[in-house]
Order: structure tokens, then sequence, then C-alpha cells
């Protein structure tokens, strides 16, 4: 029997093998491992292909090489591609100690000591090395599903590896090598198992696939049949052309009413379950143009002729080339009801909040139009008690001085009293005016260099011997937007009080600062002066409140009040804090008008 013959009907047929293996690849591509047999069928056609080429002496050695090296690594992809389809761990010691070694001693004994029986030994000892160790791992990693097949491949390994042992052993036990071309029965065994046990792993390879791919799909049907039967909701499969029910689940029956063999075999429209044809249509007119719908709620009629409320999600599918629809119907009557509750409610909460809306605006602008009113009204009487005032004083005054001589002791300290209480009155009167008119003067905003304005205010407060005996600073201070005039009164007040408190102490400190924090302009006022109980802080804005601070100062109680006014129509707010004998700290916050700025 001609040897090239047999390395060319071998190299044929792993060819076939190739195509058949590619088709599996493109059908199968998902699964691991085929393209590693792809690769095992190429090495084992291009290394008979190399035996053939074994006949040109220009051509023998390296034809040599490439033939072996390839048949060895062939049957390793082999391997590969069995431990990847299963997903398993390749034995990476075994591969980097068997091939490599093998391919350094039969590149050893082919270029540099040309010797026939040593290469025979490394091939055959090769082959048998890894196919007995491949059924080994195959015999594990294989499943329930495959078993059949990849038993069947099992034994081809195991033969073919028992087969090249034994013929190791034959040559070691002094078998005659010749040359490769000698149609001796050495030469020609081990091209008919390659081609016997090449097919016979080709087809038990398709089988394998095949078994697993029909597995795999059983286990999808049992799963699908699971869901489809064990769902809460009901699920129905119909035909798209005429809505005939091909099946149904217990879901189905459930929210139905009726019963899988009254539903079997009849369209839809027959058990009257759409309370409106038209709802069908729609859904059916839908599924034609998307292919799927989801979420949409259909009224639905049971058995029994109740009604409810259902989400239905369908796809149109094709089944034995006609296409069906499945549908999901969920009950969601309750939800439904709950929906238009809380859409009636939040209707409600509208309404309400309208009516409450007018209400307070109607209020709103009664109780503007109220202060207005008495904000006129206590103009009106501080100006009218105002005159009278003057005269009491204008009079006590000349009356002072024309009986100057001839007063007693008590006289003089009655008419000083009577002086005293008048200005005094006077005061708080204006005062009040001013604290009336905060609320009325109307606003114009503008930027404001605050730590101008402070030191501006200070002078105005302030005499300049008086000031003399001060230690002022400002700070930096951040800008603000306001009434200039307003924010002016605001720093006025505070240093007046400032000052004022800070005259009974031999030493007398004022420091203005600021900073930006959380959206506010923060401007602090912090004296060295006689200071105040901190338990009554919140009293001191009030009107015609003034704490016990341990020292006799003079005031009428409304200058915080008016500071306090004028923070909070600026959108801010003002806070004091202190200690007895321990000095004063007050702090207003405006909004920072570069807060919104990125």
């Amino acid at each position: 029997m001609d040897i090239s013959t047999l390395a060319t009907m071998l190299g044929l047929s792993h060819l076939l093998q190739v195509v058949g293996l590619s088709v599996q690849y493109v059908v199968n591509r998902t699964y691991r491992g085929i393209g590693w047999w792809l690769l095992w069928s190429a090495s084992v056609a291009a290394g008979s292909a190399f035996a053939v080429l074994r006949h040109h002496p220009e051509l023998r050695l390296l034809s040599i090489v490439a033939q072996n090296w390839l048949i060895v690594l062939g049957v390793t992809f082999l391997y590969v591609g069995l431990m990847r389809f299963y997903s398993r761990r390749v034995n990476r010691p075994f591969v980097a100690t068997v091939i490599p070694s093998y391919l350094a001693a039969h590149a050893y004994f082919t270029l540099v000591s040309d010797d026939i029986w040593v290469r025979s030994v490394l091939v055959n000892v090769a082959l048998a090395a890894i196919s007995l160790f491949t059924a080994w791992e195959l015999r594990s990693a294989r499943t329930r599903g495959t078993s059949t097949s990849a038993n069947f491949l099992c034994g081809v390994l195991l033969l073919h590896g028992l087969f090249f042992l034994s013929r190791s052993a034959v040559i070691l036990a002094g078998a005659r090598v010749t040359d490769f071309f000698s149609a001796t029965p050495l030469n020609i065994a081990p091209l008919l198992d390659g081609f016997v046990v090449g097919n016979l792993l080709a087809v038990g390879l398709i089988i394998l696939i095949n078994q697993r791919s029909y597995t795999e799909m059983v286990e999808a049907r049992d799963h699908f049949e699971l869901l489809f039967h064990t769902s809460p909701e009901a699920v129905l499969i119909t035909r798209v052309e005429d809505g005939v029910c091909l099946d149904v689940n217990q879901g189905f029956e459930a929210l139905s009413g009726y019963s899988r063999s009254e539903a079997l075999g009849h369209a839809m429209t027959d058990l009257d379950i759409y309370r409106s044809p038209a709802d069908r249509q729609g859904i059916v007119e839908a599924l034609k143009e998307k292919g799927s719908v989801s979420s949409v709620q259909v009224p639905f009629r049971r058995k029994d002729g109740t009604t409810f409320v259902g989400s239905l999600s369908a796809r149109v599918f094709s089944l034995r080339g006609v296409p069906h629809v499945m549908s999901v119907t969920r009950d969601v009557t309750e939800q439904r009801r709950a929906e238009e509750a809380r859409e009636e409610s939040a209707r409600q909460i509208q309404e309400w909040n309208v009516r409450l809306e007018r209400r307070v605006a109607d209020r709103t602008a009664e109780l503007r139009d109220a202060n207005r009113e008495l904000e006129a009204l206590v103009y009106s009487i501080a100006h009218d008690l105002r005159a009278p005032l003057r005269a009491v004083d204008g009079f006590s005054g000349l009356l002072e001085r024309e009986l100057a001589g001839r007063l007693e002791g008590d006289g003089v300290r009655l008419l000083g009293r009577v002086r005293r209480g008048a200005q005094r009155a006077d005061r708080l009167i204006r005062d009040l005016i001013q604290y009336a008119g905060i609320g009325t003067v109307p606003m114009r905003p503008a930027p404001v260099e605050m730590g101008a304005l402070a030191r501006r205010a200070f002078d105005e407060v302030a005499v300049e011997e008086v000031r003399r005996t001060f230690r002022f600073t400002v700070g930096e201070l951040p800008p603000a937007v306001g009434d200039p005039e307003l924010l002016g009164n605001l720093f006025r007040l505070l240093l007046s009080n400032a000052v004022k408190f800070s005259l009974p102490r031999p030493e007398r400190r004022i420091e203005v600062s600021g900073k930006r924090e959380g959206g506010w302009a923060e401007y602090r006022v912090e004296d060295d002066g006689v200071g105040f109980n901190p338990e009554y802080a919140d009293k001191l804005f009030g009107v015609f409140q003034q704490l016990e601070v341990g020292a006799e100062v003079e005031g009428t109680g409304i200058g915080l009040a008016i500071a306090k006014r004028i923070a909070v129509r600026h959108g801010g707010q003002i806070r004091a804090e202190g200690t007895l004998n321990g000095g004063a700290a007050f702090t207003f916050m405006l909004p920072d008008p570069g807060a919104g700025r990125a």
C-alpha cells in the first residue's frame, strides 16, 4: 500500500473535518472549544501534507519537523478544546512539560543528529501521553447530558493512546524502523490509525456538540414550562391571525375564571375576555407594528361577568413559521383604584391649596393695609406728641434760667427731672417714628461697600474726642446688596450701642469683621463693654426691652428692635452674644450676592 496515498487520504479526511467543524463553529459560536478542534483538524491536515513533501530531498528535514510537530500540536489542541468546551481549567504544567520537551528533542534528532529510530519513539510516546491524558481528563469533565458522546470519545482516545504506546514498545523491543515511505506494517499502521481515529473523533465531537445543544434546549424548555405554569400572573399563547389560544397557565385560570380546557382552541373574542373588541384590535395593531407592547392597561371581563383592569405585556414570536403572541397580564384593579384615589386627593389638595393661597393673599393684604393704617396712626400720634414735649422742655429750660438764683435745691432737682423726662420722651417718640417708618420706606437696593459704610457710621455716632479713646478696627468685609441708607442706619445703631456701653470701661475696643459662610454674608460688631446677661440675649431685640447691664446707661429700648427690622427686611437675621462685664458681639447676616455665581 502506498504511503503517500495514505498520507494524502489522511489529509483530505481532516480537511473534510475542518469543513464540518466550521459549520458547527458558525452555528454554535457561543460554545467554547470548537475553534481549538478546528485547529486540531487543520494541524493534522497540514502535517499530512508535509509528510507527502518528504519525497523532496531539499525539503526532507523541514517536512519531518513540520509533520511531526503539527500532528503532536494538533492532538494538544484537541485536549485544550475539550477542556474549554466543558469550562474546565487546562493542565498547563502538563502541557508546558510535554510539548516543549518533545519539540526540542525531536528538533535535535532531526536537525542535529538525524536518527529516525529515536524520532519514532518520541512521536509515539508524545501522542500516547497526550491521548491517554486527554481521555482521563475528559472522563472527569463529562456531564450527564453529554455522557454518551463523551464516553465514546474517551474510548477512542484510550485506544489511540494504547496503540501508540504499544507501537513505542515494539520499536524499543528492537523492531526495525525503515524509511518513512517504506510500505511496512510499522509505517502503515499509524496512518491507518490516524485516518480511522480522526474520523471517529470528528464524528464524536459533532455528536458531543449536538448532545449539549439538545440538552440545553430540553433544559430551556423545562425551565420555560416551569416558569409558564408557576407564574402567578396570567400567561397565554395565541395566534396573531385569529387569536386562537394554544396554551394558558394556572394564573390565567385564576384571573379569568376559564379553565385550561375551555380556553384551548378558542379565540379570545369567543371567550369574550376583552370588554371591548376594539381594545384587542388596538393591541394586535401595535404588535404588528412594533413586535411588542409593555404595561398596557386594558379592561377585561371574567367568566362570571365581573370586570378588572389588567396590565398587559406581549411579544410576537414565530412558532413553526406562524406568528404567535405570548402575553402576560397582571391584575392592577386595586392599583388603578389607588392611583385614581391619589389623583382625586391630589386634585382636592390642589384646590384646597388654591383656596388657601387665595385666603392667605386676602388676609395678607388685609394685614398689610392694617399695618399701614397702624403705622400711619403711630406716625401721626408720635408727631402730635413731640410738639407738646418740646414745649415742656423749652419752657422748663426757660424757667430754669430765669429762676436760677431763686430756686432751692429740691426745685432745681425737680425741674431738671422734668426736662430730662421730656427729652427722653422726645427721643423715644423719635425712635418709634423711625421703627414704624422702616416698613413703609421704599427699598432702593444697590451694591454696598460695607467697610466704608462701617467707618462712616462710627464717625457719625462718636465725636472726635470720644473716637480718640477707642481702638476701632474694620476688617475685610464682604460686599452686600441692599439699601445703603438702611444698612448705614443698622451699622450706626450697633456702633452707637458699642460706644455707649464701652464708655464706662477703662479699655475701649470696637472691632468690625466679616466673612462668607453657607450662602450668607456675615458682619460682626464686637466690643469690650459692660456686656449683658446671655440668658436674656433674645429679649434685646424686642421693643422697649432694656436689660440690667450693671451700669447707668441711657437708652429707649428701641434701637436693637430697629436693627433687627432692617436686617429682616433685607432677607437676613441678627443675633447677640455677650457676658456680663465681658463685652458683647452683634452679628447680622445678609444673603450673599456672590453665592449663586460659580
